[in-house]
Parts: C-alpha cells; sequence; structure tokens
C-alpha cells in the first residue's frame, strides 16, 4: 500500500538529486510512496512502471541504475530475489505509527562496501569505553564486532527502547541503520555501541516528534 512521504525543501538542491536526470528524479520520489517504513521495497521494474510513470514513454531500469550509481538507492538480494533500499530514509521522512517491515531488511555491508571518509560529525559520542567492545586494532575486526553485538542485543534492551519510542520510530529499521553506518565509518568507531544505539533512537525520536518550521506538527 502506498504511502505519504514528505519532500523537504533541500532535496531540489541536494548535490546527487541535481546530477541524475530529471525522470530519475522523479521516480525517486515516487519509490519513498512505495517503500515500507524502513526505506525497502520489491525490486519489480514492471510495478514500479505502472505504479509511478505510467504515462511515461520511459524505461525504469536505467533510471535506478542512475539513482544507484550516486548511491541514492541500493540493490540488494534476499534468498534470490531483489529489493532497493533508500539509504538515509529514516533521516528524512517522519513516519508517525510506523508497521513492520514488509519486505526482508538488506544483510548488513561487507567490510569492502564502506567508505571511511564519509560520515563524520553524526550522532553520539561515545567518549567513555565500556567493557561491550573493545577499542579493535584494525577496521575489519572492529566491522565484526559491530556486526555480533547488533546481532546479539539483548531481547530485554530492545523491548525497552521500544516502549520508549516505539510509537513514532520504527526501532528494528533504525537499529539497522545505525548498524550500517557503523559498519560505513570505522574511522569514526564508537566505543560505547549501546550509548550509540540509546542516542540514535533518541534522535530519531525527536526529528519525528519535534514541530516543522511553520508551528504545524
Amino acid at each position: 500500500m502506498a504511502r505519504i512521504r514528505t519532500v523537504k525543501p533541500e532535496f531540489w538542491t541536494d548535490e546527487k538529486v541535481v546530477s541524475v536526470s530529471f525522470p530519475a528524479r522523479l521516480l525517486f520520489i515516487g519509490l519513498w510512496n512505495y517503500a515500507d517504513d524502513a526505506g525497502n521495497l520489491e525490486y519489480s521494474p514492471v510495478q514500479l512502471k505502472m505504479r509511478i510513470l505510467p504515462a511515461d514513454a520511459i524505461e525504469v531500469i536505467p533510471l535506478i541504475e542512475e539513482l544507484k550509481a550516486t548511491v541514492l538507492l541500493r540493490e540488494y538480494s534476499v534468498n534470490n530475489k531483489n529489493y532497493l533500499n533508500i539509504p538515509n530514509f529514516l533521516k528524512h521522512q517522519k513516519i508517525n505509527n510506523p508497521s513492520g517491515p514488509r519486505v526482508p531488511p538488506p544483510p548488513l555491508p561487507e567490510p569492502s562496501e564502506f567508505n571511511p571518509l564519509e560520515g563524520k560529525g553524526m550522532e553520539g559520542n561515545g567518549e567513555d569505553t565500556p567493557p561491550e567492545v573493545k577499542q579493535p586494532e584494525t577496521d575489519e575486526v572492529y566491522i565484526q564486532n559491530v556486526k555480533d553485538y547488533h546481532n546479539n542485543l539483548p531481547e530485554e534492551t530492545t523491548d525497552e527502547w521500544k516502549r520508549n519510542y516505539g510509537d513514532v520510530v520504527n526501532v528494528d529499521a533504525a537499529l539497522f541503520a545505525a548498524t550500517t553506518w557503523l559498519i560505513e565509518n570505522p574511522r569514526n568507531r564508537k566505543k560505547n555501541i549501546r550509548r550509540f544505539y540509546g542516542n540514535w533512537l533518541r534522535n530519531q525520536f525527536t526529528r519525528a516528534t519535534q514541530p516543522r518550521p511553520n508551528g504545524n506538527a
């Protein structure tokens, strides 16, 4: 089912957005309507064509390739079926009463996929060093530690976050996004991953509940 989504003013001057063709920009906005509340959707060129560009003599696949080339979209596969992920979807969309995932989430990135020069200045400071995750010597060890931490989060911890934030934040999707950021930015590593997760969820909650600049919620 399609959902109402938000287009922020800065979208129109974003460097990645303006680098793709006009039809690709229009398709990109349309994808938001059909993505689930975690920013994922099934990759079906025929369905996307009929839903977003039904009256236009244009092929969808080249547009998707444009968006993938600028990392506005990511393609992934689960059980031999292809899906699309919209990076930073939760950062830019205010989602009330988030629903569960409609498609499988993307697998966590492999170490070869990260760009250590991206992502400075994100949420969470992590100055203290708890016993949870020790400072590793290599990026590869750190990334594996992050994956293990994410995959073995205590259920009582995630339940507590869902009680605190789950009314307006898709906690599972937000934790996946936070983990992906950690993996893609190992040189901005966080010593206290649990605190980083908590800060990330709190910031997502604040963005979703704070009034808009014009005074509307």
